[in-house]
């Protein structure tokens, strides 16, 4: 909770204020405080693996405003302005972090759904595990940055498998169900038509008239969000 940090941070301020007076010629010492305890701060930063020459920069431009602030009002603003800085370096760290988190678990969904011999059961369970996450934090992720859940998004991606699939005339829906890790064609059969827009059957025989009503369909939903934001 960003806003719990960020009021914590700023309290440090006032804790200094109330021990060492409120008044400018205790801005020296005052300057100190807040100096040594900026200083915790990035060590803290450091052990949790935050960029080095990101730190030492803004490491450095603290102490520089610091070093220049004369007044209470002075310390206090260079004070609240570097909080903000590390609270930003923090939200990027975490915001490309958890894209790294999501890139890799798509990675690994496609890798088990793409096996030639058939798809490999896919669980948000095994791929935390493999990313070293929890299961809440993977699925919280997941549905940040892509927009769907990750259950929906390997439905889709089996679907989109299959649809490969049927684009071989020799292939039976039975064996492509199988093949996408579907427990049984009739379930197979319901979840790609509530996907596709039409059953396996008719997609295999006309496959590009259903493609192209899904891209419109897809198109049109875009639209529909976009006006609506």
């Amino acid at each position: 909770n960003m806003r719990e940090v960020n009021s914590a941070m700023q309290s440090v301020f006032i804790s200094a204020s109330r021990h060492h007076g409120n008044t400018d010629y205790r801005v020296p010492t005052m300057r100190q405080s807040l100096i040594s305890a900026f200083d915790m701060l990035v060590l803290t930063a450091q052990r949790l693996n935050w960029n080095a020459v990101t730190l030492d920069r803004l490491r450095r431009e603290a102490f520089e405003r610091m070093e220049i602030a004369f007044t209470i009002s002075d310390l206090r603003e260079s004070w609240a302005v570097s909080v903000d800085d590390l609270i930003e370096a923090r939200k990027r760290l975490f915001e490309g972090r958890h894209e790294k988190i999501v890139e890799r678990a798509r990675a690994l969904i496609h890798q088990q759904i793409d096996q030639p011999e058939g798809s490999l059961p896919v669980s948000i369970a095994e791929i935390a595990s493999n990313l070293e996450v929890s299961e809440g934090h993977l699925s919280r992720t997941f549905k940040k940055i892509t927009g769907v859940s990750f259950e929906r998004y390997v439905v889709d991606k089996r679907i989109d498998r299959a649809r490969h699939l049927l684009l071989d005339p020799s292939s039976r829906v039975a064996q492509v169900a199988e093949k996408c890790d579907f427990c049984n064609p009739a379930y197979f059969a319901k979840v790609f038509r509530r996907v596709v827009g039409c059953s396996p059957t008719d997609f295999s025989k006309h496959p590009s008239l259903y493609d192209l009503s899904r891209t419109l369909t897809q198109a049109s939903e875009r639209s529909n969000s976009a006006v609506a934001s």
